[in-house]
């Protein structure tokens, strides 16, 4: 811990790990540029990686700053960033500092003033010792509009990335982001929180990050808190109106530091009582500090598996072994111990702790038992027919990693997939027929299955009815005419269809244009009848696609037709297709019969039955 001390003031700097104490700055050290004046005043030091980075202001007697600067501790003594004989970019000589600058060990930033009747305002920042270069100053743009006025509250930087508030000629406070010059508003006075106030006082009472996660403070109508963005998510961290914080109940809340998921918070009732607070304490909810990971131990030895956890007692365990029939609890306690390890010890494990406020579930790890191979379960004899999955499967228990190596008829044969033990053709021949087994294997040993039997039968004919044979139409090869790309799965599943003589009138379209047209298939040819992209009648314009009416009849073809309403297909009108041209039955251009003039919706064709030549449809 670096911190600034004084007999009178904070003057020095002492390096303390609690049990010593060191100085890195003592008191009456030098200012530069200031004509041998002491820096009798330091302010919140940041201490990154052996450098100091720190704001140092000498003061007279009076309170009167006649001095200041930003500046780095190396070596005993100072070593100037910025003070008020630097000529900053943008901004020219500057009067004045703030107490505190951000610094991750690299990028250094600050903000800076400069007082008279060109009075100005500027976020600034170094990197790694190199120029000083503005991140932001009064008059600057804000990404959602709107011009920067003044800033408030020291910057933080964390990751490259420097983190400050500004606020606009409105008195408006915005939470920025500057990341490689590129300006970004993370939040902003009136969001709504998650308990739906809105957001006041953004940030005046502290800011800080941690790995991306940007922690501030707020007001709200319900009083002070503390807020974290993670990505584009608002959550609350400390509610408004709470009480019992560090014994108090807090009128303000000012957020001092963030270290990992440790927060340090410095809390005042209104009786002026303080408290600094962290959440340093045993969490309530169960924490897992330790336990197991993967680990491969011999057969028959004494295994004795631990987890460490925190949280508000009481706190049960449960030891968690995921067999193939489901989760078996194999401990109650921090421990499980298996006296003497089998081969069907060995699987996944998990261990679970929970008390009154929750559960928490431990990774997933392997116990892997060095022990040979035993077969659990033998491929069974099987019969296919040719063109149809041929699948066997064994089951075996043993050290892990296991290896497949599959035989028919004493012949090694390879598997279009062997691991895990399955052994699979995705179509049988006949040539596929034989006795298999499967030889297991590990670093231990080898066992071997019984025999399963594998029969592929020829595969029948297409059946036959009324005289005609069973032939496919359309399957997932077919293209779509006047392209190369194939009928997508909906035209199989959804598109109505009917028959007019010998040709099959249908619905579809690739996969991206399910709704591409309407075909017909005669004599194993497929052609296009309708197209998408066709323009409707009545003013409609282009149609995104067309689906059939269900009928059986052999009466005039009709069909639905489709356009995006609010970013989705929906059905616009019910057509008759005549010599290739469109003839509108009903849409939604036309009256409602008996509605009052109201015009037909979208929706109303997608119900639509056609008999004959006349179609029915509801709204």
């Amino acid at each position: 811990m670096v911190i600034a001390a004084g007999t009178a003031r904070a003057d020095a700097l002492l390096l303390t790990d609690e049990t010593a104490m060191s100085l890195l700055l003592a008191s009456g050290s030098e200012l530069p540029n200031s004509g041998g004046k002491p820096a009798n005043v330091l302010g919140e030091p940041n201490w990154v990686a052996g450098s100091l980075a720190v704001i140092a202001a000498h003061r007279q007697t009076g309170g009167v700053d006649d001095f200041r600067g930003v500046y780095r501790v190396k070596s005993g003594s100072l070593e100037k960033v910025a003070d008020t004989a630097t000529e900053l970019p943008d901004l020219g000589i500057p009067t004045s500092f703030s107490s505190q600058v951000g610094f991750d060990g690299l990028l250094l930033a600050f903000w800076a003033a400069k007082s008279g009747s060109d009075a100005q305002q500027g976020i600034f920042a170094q990197a790694d010792g190199g120029p000083v270069r503005p991140v932001a100053r009064t008059g600057d743009a804000f990404p959602d509009g709107g011009t920067m006025a003044r800033f408030t509250s020291p910057p933080f930087v964390d990751q490259g990335a420097v983190y400050f508030i500004a606020y606009d000629e409105a008195n408006v406070a915005r939470l920025l982001k500057s990341d490689n010059g590129l300006l970004t508003v993370l939040a902003r006075e009136g969001a709504q929180t998650a308990e739906g106030d809105p957001l006041q006082s953004l940030g005046q009472a502290g800011l800080g990050v941690e790995a991306g996660k940007v922690f501030f403070s707020a007001r709200t109508v319900r009083g002070p808190g503390i807020y974290l963005l993670e990505g584009d998510m608002l959550q609350t961290v400390i509610r408004p109106g709470v009480t019992g914080l560090g014994g108090l109940n807090p009128a303000a809340i000012v957020l001092e530091d963030v270290t990992g998921d440790t927060l340090v918070l410095r809390a005042a009732d209104v009786a002026g009582n303080h408290r600094l607070v962290a959440n340093l304490a045993k969490p309530a909810l169960p924490f897992i500090q330790s336990a197991p990971t993967d680990l491969s131990v011999a057969l028959g030895t004494r295994v004795e598996l631990r987890t460490q956890a925190l949280g508000d007692a009481p706190l049960s365990f449960e030891w968690r072994w995921e067999k193939p029939g489901g989760v078996v609890v194999r401990s109650s306690t921090d421990t499980l111990v298996i006296e003497s390890v089998a081969a069907s010890d060995a699987g996944y494990y998990s261990v679970m702790v929970t008390n009154t406020f929750g559960a928490t579930l431990s990774p997933v790890f392997y116990l892997n038992v060095e022990a040979p191979p035993r077969i659990t379960s033998d491929p069974v004899t099987t019969i296919v027919e040719a063109g149809d999955p041929l699948n066997l499967w064994v089951g075996a228990e043993g050290g892990r990693p296991l290896e497949y190596y599959w035989t028919k008829d004493s012949s090694p044969v390879p598997s279009e997939s062997s691991s895990l033990g399955y052994f699979v053709r995705s179509n049988a021949a006949t040539t596929d027929s034989g006795s298999y087994r499967v030889t297991v294997s590990n670093a231990w040993g080898l066992a071997t299955s019984a025999e399963a039997v594998v029969t592929v039968n020829p595969a029948p004919p297409n059946p036959v009815f009324n005289g005609g044979r069973f032939t496919a139409v359309v399957d997932p090869t077919t293209p779509v005419p006047g392209t190369a790309v194939p009928f997508g799965a909906e035209t199989f599943r959804e598109a109505a269809m009917r028959v007019a003589g010998s040709r099959l009138l249908f619905a579809g379209g690739p996969s991206d244009r399910p709704r591409d047209g309407v075909f017909a298939w005669e004599d194993g040819i497929v052609t296009r009848l309708l197209s998408a992209g066709v323009t409707l009648p009545n003013g409609l314009g282009e149609a995104e696609g067309f689906s059939l009416i269900n009928t059986t009849s052999d009466g005039p073809l009709m069909v639905v037709g489709y356009q995006p309403v609010n970013g989705f297909a929906q059905p616009v009108g019910l057509y008759r297709v005549n010599g290739g041209t469109l003839e509108a039955i009903a849409d939604t251009t036309m009256s409602a019969p008996g509605f009052g003039g109201s015009k037909l919706p979208a929706g109303s064709f997608s119900a639509a039955v056609q008999a004959g030549a006349e179609v029915g449809c509801g709204t």
